[in-house]
């Protein structure tokens, strides 16, 4: 496997590039569903 990754680099950035933007995506919605449902923030404004 290591050798098809130095030939053809492109075969592990876009799976690498993909899973990254998943995790933030999953980040932003975490971080959205808390700042909605969090009753502690709704106190405070």
């Amino acid at each position: 496997y290591g050798y098809i990754v130095m030939d053809k680099a492109y075969l592990a950035l876009i799976p690498g590039f993909a899973m990254m933007l998943l995790v933030l995506a999953f980040n932003l919605l975490g971080n959205s569903l808390r700042d909605a449902l969090d009753p502690r923030e709704i106190e405070k404004a």
